[in-house]
């Protein structure tokens, strides 16, 4: 039994799996940026924080709002268990109370949200703003990538596409980075992830 092998050469770009835009859930002046492109984060680390004066305000008054509703809503409690209140009186309060709760909560949550936070660990590919600019929730303040888990694709011409649907369980793939003057040659062993079922008839080729 003959063995014909046969090796093709490609070339491509290196790129993350995925790159991760850190957008804030609020806006808001930038007091604190923590990162710099090429740096690495955890989970949860602070990318950058933001103005919190307007929404500690914010908790303040839904937190003295929450203590009127609560005292207020205890002393209807008391009339209608006297029966000087009504049951619509106490239902009134009731929800005003339960309202005031809520607000309460979600200015304690936009308070939170004023420390940017990594939502993944991994490598800073971009830091594009600064200290001074307004952070909103359209724009990414960092994009993050896992350099661990990279892909290729690839442009393959169309006379290797039945080659490689009939034997892509035994193709062996090798990457290579050729040296330069400030690293050397790197090869690493890769995998078919996925190609296109479809051969694009302006270039002749598929993307692997």
């Amino acid at each position: 039994e003959r063995v014909i092998e046969s090796t093709v050469i490609l070339s491509g770009y290196i790129e993350a799996e995925a790159m991760i835009p850190v957008v804030p859930f609020v806006n808001g002046t930038i007091k604190e940026y923590n990162v710099i492109a090429g740096d690495f984060v955890n989970e949860g680390d602070i990318i950058c924080s933001l103005d919190k004066a307007p929404y500690e305000l914010q908790v303040a008054q839904a937190k003295a709002a929450s203590i009127v509703y609560d005292a207020t809503f205890d002393r209807i409690s008391t009339l209608f268990e006297a029966g000087a209140a009504t049951k619509q009186q106490l239902d009134e309060i009731k929800a005003q109370r339960d309202a005031g709760k809520a607000q309460l909560e979600l200015a304690s949550l936009q308070l939170g949200y004023a420390d940017v936070k990594a939502p993944v660990s991994g490598t800073i590919l971009m830091a594009p703003t600064a200290v001074g600019d307004i952070g909103n929730t359209q724009s990414p303040v960092a994009i993050i990538a896992d350099l661990n888990n990279l892909i290729m694709n690839i442009s393959v011409p169309e006379k290797y596409y039945q080659l490689i649907v009939d034997n892509r369980e035994n193709i062996e793939i090798s990457i290579t980075r050729p040296a330069s003057s400030i690293s050397d040659e790197v090869v690493a062993d890769a995998e078919i992830l996925s190609f296109s079922p479809y051969i694009d008839p302006v270039s002749k080729s598929f993307t692997m």
